[in-house]
């Protein structure tokens, strides 16, 4: 028999896991800096022409990049915008308020420490680990404060506004979570009407 510990991991872990396809598969801007030429996309064949601009698949983006022949535009997170998401996140600790991030936040955040730890195999430079620990810090601080605020979310029926500054990532959580609870207070008889 599976245990409730291993099937609330199980599902979450599912709900990440399409989560993570989802933003392997979403356009990103890509700046081309050298003559491609065409390569097969979702939407059919393109022509890839140095200087132009394109919405490619993530993924696609990814390997361009790493073959150095597109940048992606616009998707890095910089310390400076961490570290006033965190101020921001905990300053509004007592109120159910959020910042808006990235619709895959925590996913772009992974991402970057990923390049930087590689980066780091690379040079070998204290400064890189430095950055890391930088990096690793703000998204322990915003996680925690936001995760405070999810948790007191799941008590009342938020606005949508609410519900729309959420990472898809803190919606996995939040869902299920709230899933649960409300089966929970059902089967129980614990709330009032139900």
């Amino acid at each position: 028999m599976v245990s409730q510990d291993n099937l609330s991991s199980a599902i979450i872990e599912y709900g990440l896991r399409i989560i993570s396809r989802d933003f392997e598969e979403e356009n990103v801007r890509v700046i081309v800096v050298e003559n491609i030429g065409p390569i097969l996309t979702p939407e059919g064949v393109i022509e890839l022409t140095k200087g132009s601009e394109y919405d490619l698949p993530r993924w696609i983006a990814y390997k361009l990049v790493d073959k150095k022949l597109v940048e992606i535009k616009d998707e890095g997170l910089e310390l400076e915008k961490l570290a006033k998401i965190a101020y921001t996140e905990e300053s509004t600790q007592r109120k159910i308020e959020f910042s808006r991030i990235h619709r895959y936040f925590y996913h772009l955040v992974i991402k970057e420490i990923n390049k930087l730890y590689n980066r780091f195999e690379e040079e070998r430079n204290t400064r890189i680990l430095m950055e890391i620990q930088r990096f690793e810090d703000y998204i322990d601080r915003i996680g925690s404060s936001r995760l405070r605020k999810i948790v007191r979310l799941l008590f009342i029926e938020p606005p949508q506004e609410i519900i729309n500054k959420l990472s898809e990532e803190e919606l996995v959580l939040y869902n299920n979570i709230k899933s649960m609870l409300k089966k929970w207070l059902k089967i129980l008889r614990v709330e009032k009407g139900v």
